[in-house]
């Protein structure tokens, strides 16, 4: 499976499908970087189609390339400024629509924080600088990206034209590229305009294991943000083969069920039927708000599947049984039977044969240490 980069950081696999966006920007540890699997998003602005309102002090504007991206160097100056920057939207805002923007602000000579009357935040309004639209506001901030999440009330009216701002309070130069503002309830990562289904398989030819009688192990860290339908409650993933409703291929799952807060291992056996484990249930807010360090191994007729070094789930095959083949599709991370994203980010990734030294204790101790294995050759782009 070859890997090709393009511009805004979209990688393709060797059919031309779009495989993942890396994203530099959120990793689990130092020493790795992350690529996104996620849904098409379509953004609704754009960093050089602005507008600006100075209140207090005063603004100055230049369109330059900062970190290879369309960027505005901003420059903030006077006696306790307060300034907006508006990205200009044409949509029309009703009642129950969620949107998330986010966009990156760096400064060489103020703290950014994220904390509304600091020294740089991130808000909607409407068409006119002075009216904010109506809604709750959530606030995070990852290495210099702010993100907000609004939704509009059900008795709230619709807004149109309506601004995604950056408001500044803080003298200083500041970078800003960018901007983001997409119709869900979470922010995915930044591309130009839409995208199709990211979707990321490692081929059966390029696992090098036989997955239905080989020892193997998987690993990998993953951010789930969200499930396969742009909700936290649907199923979110890992697979090996092709989930078929007459069970007549090889299909091995785990990750989180379906419209449940539990973890689930199901294989597909020789005979058509399934076997499947759940996990005891978790804290969604733990699961989607933190990175995680998965596994799955095969020891002979026993699958194990592991979250953060503690075993969840793990499948027994009869024994006289095996399990189905053939494994049409190989890995997909992230996806499910190739062609399902499920909204994550991935890092480190690691597949190969299994051996006496993935025992529970280790597992619980590469965790632990959280250092990245040698990366496949396939997956150089790390």
């Amino acid at each position: 499976m070859a890997l090709m980069k393009e511009p805004y950081g979209l990688v393709y696999n060797t059919d031309g499908s779009v495989c993942t966006t890396v994203r530099p920007d959120q990793i689990p540890f130092p020493g790795v970087n992350s690529f996104a699997v996620e849904t098409a998003t379509t953004n609704y602005v754009d960093v050089y189609n602005y507008s600006t309102q100075i209140i207090r002090g005063n603004m100055a504007i230049e369109q330059i390339t900062y970190r290879s991206q369309k960027a505005l160097k901003v420059t903030v100056s006077g006696t306790n400024p307060y300034i907006k920057l508006g990205f200009n939207t044409t949509q029309t805002v009703a009642a129950g629509d969620i949107y998330t923007g986010s966009v990156y602000a760096e400064s060489n000579e103020v703290k950014i924080t994220n904390t509304m009357e600091e020294d740089c935040c991130i808000y909607f309004t409407t068409s006119f600088f002075g009216g904010f639209a109506r809604g709750y506001h959530t606030w995070t901030m990852n290495n210099n990206r702010l993100i907000t999440i609004l939704k509009f009330p059900n008795d709230e009216g619709s807004y149109s034209n309506f601004k995604m701002c950056v408001f500044f309070f803080q003298p200083g130069v500041y970078y800003v590229y960018n901007p983001q503002l997409e119709k869900k309830p979470f922010a995915s990562s930044f591309v130009v305009g839409s995208r199709p289904n990211g979707r990321l398989v490692i081929s059966v030819e390029d696992l090098k294991f036989d997955i239905a009688n080989d020892d193997w192990v998987i690993s990998y860290w993953k951010y789930p943000v969200a499930t396969h339908d742009n909700t936290q409650n649907g199923y979110d993933g890992c697979s090996l083969g092709k989930w078929t409703s007459d069970r007549s291929l090889g299909n091995i799952y785990w990750g989180k069920e379906n419209n449940s807060n539990v973890f689930i291992l199901r294989v597909a056996l020789s005979d058509s039927t399934i076997q499947q484990v759940f996990s005891s249930s978790f804290d969604p807010n733990w699961y989607f708000r933190n990175w995680h360090y998965e596994v799955v191994k095969k020891s002979g007729k026993v699958l194990s599947y592991y979250v953060d070094g503690v075993k969840q789930c793990e499948v027994t095959i009869p024994a006289d049984k095996e399990i189905q083949t053939p494994f049409d599709v190989g890995l997909g991370l992230g996806t499910t039977s190739g062609s399902v994203p499920t909204n994550v980010l991935i890092a480190a990734p690691y597949y190969g044969y299994n051996s006496a030294t993935w025992t529970d204790d280790y597992i619980r101790e590469v965790y632990e240490a959280k250092i990245p294995f040698s990366v496949q050759s396939q997956l150089s782009i790390f």
